[in-house]
């Protein structure tokens, strides 16, 4: 009852709804946070069509009163479950379409052109690819994009650019290639940062 009464109470905070799925196709090895490898299909679907289902069903009068700024998809990975599972839950969330930043997480494991239509149907804003994924053998050479020990050189940043762009070109498909409008790439943070 907390969580309800506090998004009806007027304010003029950000209203960010979140949506976690807790699965992931396997366990990456920078990854801190708990998430679940399905023992199949149905374990996931469940997920998204009871669980998820029902949390809606208990907050729907926050969900339909709420104006949300923003809603991302996260977790796990989003797109481990099928585009016409993902469109049901898409469908159950009230005022979804009015929601103006759309924000997913994906695989290139798990992405699909029709995963990637559905995203336009409903203005997503936003799909974050995990890059560390794309390729194994780049990932032996390097240790791992983006997550250099702090013994190693940090890349700079048009040659770390340049690098994702050209595994993406090897991991994608050209239909999907087009349609990225930017890749962004993050350096790692030092202490020095951080004071």
């Amino acid at each position: 009852n907390l969580f309800k009464t506090l998004f009806l109470i007027k304010n003029h905070w950000k209203n960010v709804l979140y949506i976690d799925t807790p699965f992931c196709k396997q366990r990456c090895r920078f990854c801190h946070y708990f998430k679940h490898i399905p023992r199949d299909y149905t374990e996931i679907t469940n997920f998204y069509n009871k669980i998820l289902n029902s949390q809606i069903h208990e907050y729907q009068e926050v969900l339909e009163k709420t104006k949300f700024d923003q809603v991302a998809f996260g977790g796990g990975t989003p797109t481990i479950v099928g585009p016409q599972v993902l469109e049901k839950l898409l469908k159950k969330i009230p005022n979804f379409k009015k929601i103006r930043l759309k924000i997913i997480e994906a695989s290139p494991d798990t992405l699909t052109d029709r995963h990637i239509d559905l995203f336009r149907k409903y203005n997503f804003t936003t799909i974050s690819i995990g890059v560390q994924t794309f390729s194994s053998e780049l990932l032996k050479k390097q240790g791992s994009i983006g997550f250099q020990s702090s013994t190693e050189s940090a890349y700079d940043y048009k040659e770390m650019k340049s690098r994702l762009l050209e595994e993406a070109k090897r991991t994608f498909k050209p239909e999907f290639m087009n349609r990225i409008d930017d890749i962004v790439v993050f350096q790692r943070l030092t202490r020095e940062h951080l004071e």
